[in-house]
């Protein structure tokens, strides 16, 4: 008879074999051995496990597993609720590995781990990386030591109170025109608070429009890309009735009506699909006809706290998600949730500026995992390196070239 609990203690301290890790996954997906991971990570507890010498990143870390754990673990387990953090430490340290954890008891043992040819010098991850359009032609490079904007009724600001410098000047309001575009570069992420109090996020490669000043029936801003909107509430009064002034995210073809606060939008041109992940409050996804947004959509759906849009083409697909993977990158972490290989790279490509090629059969593997994106990308590709994939990193005329290897190409 196999000895899980044995087995359990010595997976924790990577003395697994490949077989004995699978074995080990498989039992504790039935629902005997899920029974039986609960009270190995309980006895665990029992253990000396003190979160608070951790280093940050690993806290951050703590925070989305026990989180992610919590929805598991609630309904079927109360008990173990008020022990999620010292759950996830106990997890974070039995299976880490470079930074990255594999799922709550994914093991790297899975994969064969092979060399990473770096060309040169490590590259290096993203960072506050921003230029800001005027309508009047001018171009503002923004600030890398400040990571957001404030726009006022009649100036702009850094989060700081410090005035945006363009050429040798403080920028000043007479500059403004009635539409600004704020754009990050791939490897660049910056924040915006628009008039109204509304906070917004601006994922890599990405490209905000918005007015200076919101008209009074409604406020529209247009995205290309992805960002993560923490929409204000606001009112306005006609004759003698208050009523919410709408919010709009217009992106090709898309257009979502703010009903509540906090969702993410990724809107990528190269995608084939677009994603408005919900976390808080309402919002309604409508589809135009064409790709000019007309007055009205022609199809409509109504999205909860969980729920998420996916939009092909003319067709809407409501699903119920966890949302952590999906706003992840705001609070600096890749978050990878049982994605395919390309869906992975095409991220990484995106923060640290890659131009992707595939050679041969790439293996159509599932990733999971949490990674910090302040880590260089030789860090990042060894972790994925667990997943049975393999890399080769050139630089051919100023541009970094990732080359995923398939197995025929070893």
């Amino acid at each position: 008879m196999i000895n899980y609990k044995e087995l359990y203690t010595r997976f924790l301290n990577c003395q697994c074999s490949k077989e004995e890790a699978k074995l080990l996954l498989e039992h504790f997906r039935s629902e005997e051995g899920d029974m039986e991971l609960v009270a190995l990570i309980e006895s665990r507890l029992a253990e000396e496990t003190d979160i608070t010498e951790l280093a940050a990143e690993d806290q951050q870390i703590i925070s989305l597993i026990g989180r992610r754990i919590e929805k598991v673990t609630q309904r079927r387990y109360p008990r173990l609720k008020r022990w999620l953090p010292y759950v996830a430490a106990v997890l974070l340290a039995g299976i880490t590995l470079s930074g990255l954890l594999w799922g709550t008891y994914i093991s790297s043992y899975f994969m064969n781990e092979r060399p990473i040819d770096v060309a040169s010098d490590d590259i290096l991850p993203g960072g506050n990386r921003a230029t800001l359009h005027l309508g009047d032609g001018q171009v503002i490079a923004l600030n890398e030591d400040q990571n957001k904007i404030i726009l006022g009724e009649d100036h702009i600001t850094y989060g700081n109170g410090a005035i945006p410098v363009f050429g040798q000047h403080e920028f000043r309001s007479s500059s403004f025109s009635d539409t600004l575009t704020l754009t990050t570069p791939r490897g660049g992420t910056y924040q915006v608070t628009l008039p109204d109090g509304s906070n917004i996020w601006l994922n890599a490669n990405t490209t905000l429009k918005y007015p200076t000043r919101f008209r009074q029936e409604q406020r529209v801003v247009f995205l290309e890309g992805e960002a993560f909107f923490e929409v204000a509430a606001q009112f306005s009064r006609q004759s003698m009735h208050k009523y919410r002034i709408p919010f709009k995210v217009i992106s090709h073809g898309q257009e979502v009506e703010v009903l509540g606060t906090k969702f993410n939008i990724s809107a990528y041109k190269e995608n084939m699909h677009m994603q408005t992940t919900l976390t808080e409050g309402k919002v309604r996804i409508g589809i135009h006809s064409s790709r000019p947004v007309s007055s009205s959509p022609t199809k409509n759906v109504m999205l909860m706290p969980g729920q998420q849009a996916v939009v092909y083409d003319q067709a809407i697909e409501v699903k119920n998600v966890d949302t952590e993977p999906y706003i992840a990158w705001k609070d600096g972490f890749f978050h990878f949730d049982h994605v395919l290989p390309k869906v992975a790279i095409s991220e990484l490509a995106r923060w640290y500026d890659l131009d992707v090629t595939y050679e041969g059969s790439v293996p159509e593997v599932r990733i999971f995992g949490i990674v910090s994106r302040d880590k260089p990308l030789h860090a990042v590709l060894k972790s994925l390196e667990k997943s049975g994939l393999a890399f080769k990193l050139v630089r051919s005329s100023g541009r970094n070239k990732l080359i995923i290897l398939g197995e025929d190409r070893l």
